[in-house]
């Protein structure tokens, strides 16, 4: 069975999965998330809220609510679980002034979010 995404929905999905993931990720939650599981939960569930309102309008129209449900929870305990080990090793290396190495981290952490947040819409939307 073959499951195919329109492209406008990633790019939309992409465009509000970097808006939740930068623009609405406070100072604190940047800096507390390597270290705490406040600050990560926190992070997370701001994103995933923000994620939710932002294809909420698409429930009824392209998919049931039940796998609109599944594939934000999906990808919100995926974030949690990338987030604990990319932040913690991305904040070793900026600590240390290692800005190349950390910055390689951070480029790679929003590789495993957007691949997963692909593949979970082309599987369950």
């Amino acid at each position: 069975m073959t499951s195919s995404i329109p492209v406008w929905l990633l790019f939309y999905i992409m465009f509000g999965h970097w808006i939740a993931d930068f623009v609405l990720q406070s100072d604190n939650m940047a800096k507390g998330k390597s270290k705490s599981f406040y600050w990560l939960t926190v992070h997370v569930y701001v994103y995933t809220l923000f994620m939710a309102f932002t294809t909420l309008f698409l429930v009824g129209i392209m998919f049931n609510p039940i796998t609109w449900f599944s594939w934000l929870t999906l990808n919100g305990v995926a974030h949690w679980m990338t987030d604990f080990f990319t932040s913690r090793c991305s904040s070793f290396y900026f600590t240390k002034g290692d800005y190349h190495n950390g910055f390689v981290v951070v480029g790679f952490d929003q590789f495993i979010h957007l691949v997963f947040l692909i593949v979970t819409a082309v599987i369950l939307l």
